[in-house]
């Protein structure tokens, strides 16, 4: 009988079935978004396509026309598997492909191999002819600092992928940190902030899987530049990865997120995919993953060293799969190898499996139009408002710029998202005051109010050499604010774009800034409510919006040379530099106004002190009210600072925050939970976070440097900072109970205070060099055992306080 595929308990027995070549097809992908199905065993094929602002329907052209050139040409995939043809060789007819893509689904001038890419897109995607909807990108969902918002963003998504027959949705979420602003897909992922982006990432996960679709994360990690992003080798120290480039990949992790996406990037002289430290080490040993991982689209550069690693699938194929069949035959793969990948594969198959069985055929097109709206709304930044935001109904608008009309909705690349869903800040407008109030291109002389919307693009495989704004679009803008501020007219500023830009030429003359980012198919009507005060603004800033690009953390090392760069602003990534350097930005971490007023108050804590070796929690309340005239929601932000530690950390930390709606004079209560780890940084000589007793502050407020209430704590107990062999001289010679447990131990041994004095000329040797080179001679001379005195003097130190300090 064969083995087949029914659920978990059946994968051992199908995988002792299989032969090695079919563990090597099944472990490599079939085409640019399938793996390969093997029927015997009940192993379907898995479509895997971007992503989490919509799906990206041209790289369902391409795998169109990768079936079709397969279908046509039956012996293509074997030679390419056989290794007669290189990987990813089915390229003819990809201008039919181009064709699709930019005269559109619904053309009726289609080439015949154009034709037949639509035809398999209606026959296995497409629901009733229905477009994808466009979401706000991952930024917007960072700007937005609401949980349950992006949550609903995962699940509009996860249903919309569910209904077009997929079964894995990639980068949902994209969680790489924003190092730079400059990065060309900077706009996919969620903050400069580990702590944010944990915290929102998982949502998404949660959202999509849900409704019975496979998320996926990516890209790990550290894939934060697009400039030689194939080859590039990035020194990242360890800290900086544990401390910012990985938490939102474990909070993934220990969300349950079905797959990982290995990066096409080295890091510390090693490919991603190739990296065992970091996809089985850190990914699967230490956080105890139970997914699989699948590289990036062609990340695999040796695909033994990539199974021996950890990367368990190798997309997209057809690929040769002859040098794994030649490495298992010479000894150099095992072939247990082979089977941990298939069977981490498998269990995520038989769950898709189940998940096929409850999916909705069709996706509720209201339902994606109210996430998409909802997290547009909620996203929006206000920047700057001189009191002509909001405007009246009765106002007359001139517009400038090509964007009001149609927003970028969202970047390009594989982050692209074809829609007929968008709406129009122009059209949006007419419906509110209607035509006659309006103008576009032209200044009305009664205008109340002159609106410009400046749009930068961006896209996966580029980066920005600066953050300057597009010439056609500044010289545009500069035109219009001139025309605009002759005649006496406010100018409200709308930012369309990737990330910050350099706004120095005309920040000071704009009345109002709203960044709008690229919110989706409902951008244009969520930023008409805003700027009428149908919606009162409520996004803060996921990043630091510098005012020129040299000020950023990475200016300098972005994006290297010679194939390789250098993360030397280790730690200090985002706000965390800013507060270091005491660089003013010109808006900081987590800002954003509001038509209404917040005062926050009354901060307290359950105690003032924190036991570091019980494992409790501190709880922290705050008040928060919202003292104006209209109902608005307010992002509380909890940081944290430690006031003397022997970690250098940054001078302050994002640790919690909580996003409410308030009445007018409504007043409520925030908690927050401050636990052990909230205090801890990571320490790569121990290869461990440490919690360090001593004296922290709790500050609280509504941006990075908006703090409106602290209070301190102090933490007792112990760590691996305790007084010991490793503790420099310097330190215990600033410590009376140190000195006092030295003289004790050694008294009438050594002669004190002549070794003291010759020990202030040692400040930066560790004790146990000391005692080695100096003081256990000295005991062996006196008669006494060097190491059991040592052993006592050791046990002394460790006992004192150092939070007592």
């Amino acid at each position: 009988m064969v083995a087949y595929l029914t659920d978990k308990n059946s994968i051992g027995g199908v995988i002792a079935a299989m032969t090695l070549e079919e563990k090597a097809l099944l472990l490599t992908g079939k085409s640019k978004a399938m793996s390969n199905s093997f029927e015997k065993y009940g192993i379907p094929a898995i479509i895997s396509l971007d992503g989490i602002s919509g799906i990206n329907l041209n790289q369902y052209y391409m795998e169109a026309h990768t079936q079709n050139q397969l279908a046509e040409n039956p012996d293509m995939e074997a030679r390419i598997r056989a290794g007669s043809e290189g990987m990813f060789q089915i390229t003819e007819g990809m201008d039919a492909v181009t064709e699709v893509t930019e005269k559109g689904y619904r053309a009726t001038n289609l080439s015949p191999e154009a034709r037949k890419i639509v035809e398999y897109t209606n026959k296995n995607m497409l629901t009733n002819g229905k477009l994808p909807s466009s979401f706000p990108v991952g930024m917007a969902l960072g700007a937005s600092w609401d949980r349950g918002l992006v949550y609903r963003i995962g699940a509009a998504v996860g249903k919309e992928a569910a209904a077009y027959r997929i079964d894995i949705v990639l980068g949902s979420p994209n969680v790489n940190i924003q190092r730079d602003p400059r990065n060309g897909r900077v706009f996919e992922s969620f903050s400069e902030d580990p702590f944010l982006t944990a915290s929102l990432a998982p949502e998404i996960v949660k959202g999509v899987q849900d409704q019975g679709v496979g998320a996926n994360v990516k890209h790990f990690a550290a894939n934060n530049q697009e400039t030689r992003r194939f080859d590039i080798n990035e020194h990242i120290s360890e800290r900086a990865l544990y401390e910012i480039y990985l938490p939102g990949f474990k909070a993934c992790a220990e969300q349950g997120v079905m797959s990982v996406m290995s990066a096409y990037n080295s890091i510390n002289g090693t490919p991603c995919a190739h990296n065992k430290w970091l996809l089985t080490d850190v990914l699967k040993k230490e956080w105890g993953y139970k997914g699989y991982v699948v590289s990036d689209w062609g990340a695999v550069y040796d695909q033994i060293e990539a199974l021996k690693a950890g990367n368990d699938v190798d997309m997209p194929g057809p690929r040769s799969i002859s040098p794994i069949l030649k490495a298992v035959a010479d000894g150099r793969l095992s072939e247990k190898v082979l089977d941990e990948a298939c069977y981490r594969y498998l269990c995520a198959v038989v769950d898709i499996i189940e998940m096929r069985k409850t999916r909705v055929k069709d996706f509720d097109r209201e339902e994606s139009i109210a996430a998409a709206y909802d997290l547009a709304a909620g996203s929006m930044t206000l920047l700057k408002n001189n009191g002509v935001l909001p405007l009246s109904k009765s106002a007359k608008v001139s517009f400038f710029g090509d964007k009001c009309d149609e927003f970028l909705a969202c970047g390009e690349g594989s982050a692209v998202v074809v829609t007929d869903q968008k709406t129009s800040l122009v059209g949006e407008t007419v419906k509110k005051v209607g035509p006659d109030h309006i103008s576009f291109g032209t200044l009305r002389p009664d205008a109340d109010a002159v609106v410009i919307t400046i749009a930068a693009s961006s896209s996966e495989g580029v980066d920005h050499s600066d953050l300057e704004l597009p010439e056609e679009e500044k010289q545009m803008a500069l035109a219009a604010i001139r025309q605009a501020k002759a005649a006496g007219k406010p100018v409200v500023l709308i930012l369309n774009s990737f990330g910050p830009v350099e706004t120095g030429e005309f920040i000071d003359q704009a009345d109002a800034l709203l960044w709008v980012y690229y919110p989706g198919m409902q951008g244009g009507r969520a930023a008409a409510d805003i700027l009428f005060g149908d919606v009162n603004p409520s996004g803060k800033l996921p990043l630091t919006f510098p005012k020129r690009c040299k000020d950023c953390p990475a200016y300098g090392n972005f994006p290297g040379a010679c194939d390789e760069v250098y993360y030397g602003e280790g730690i200090y990534v985002g706000y965390r530099y800013y507060d270091l350097k005491d660089v003013e930005p010109l808006f900081p971490f987590g800002f954003g106004l509001s038509y209404t007023k917040f005062e926050i108050t009354g901060l307290q804590l359950s105690s003032d002190t924190f036991d570091l070796n019980a494992g409790g929690e501190l709880t922290a309340t705050v008040k928060v009210k919202n003292t104006g005239d209209r109902a608005g929601a307010e992002v509380v932000q909890m940081y944290i600072a430690d006031e003397v530690s022997l970690l250098p950390k940054p001078i302050k930390e994002l640790k919690g925050f909580e996003k409410l709606m308030l009445a007018p004079k409504e007043e409520k209560t925030v908690t927050f939970k401050i636990k052990k780890e909230d205090l801890a940084g990571y320490d790569s000589k121990y290869h461990t976070w440490v919690s360090e007793p001593g004296w922290y502050r709790l500050l609280v407020g509504n941006s990075s440097r908006s703090i409106a209430c602290e209070q301190r704590f102090r933490a007792h107990g112990h760590s691996e900072y305790d007084f010991g062999p490793d503790t420099m001289m310097a330190r215990m010679l600033n410590c009376p109970e140190a000195i006092e447990v030295i003289v004790k131990c050694f008294e009438g041994i050594v002669p004190m205070e002549a070794a003291m004095e010759q020990l202030r000329y040692m400040p930066h040797m560790p004790f146990s060099a000391v005692w080695s080179n100096i003081i256990a001679q000295k005991v062996k001379a006196a008669g006494r055992d060097p190491d059991k005195l040592y052993a006592k003097v050791c046990g002394s130190l460790k006992e004192i306080d150092t939070g007592e300090q």
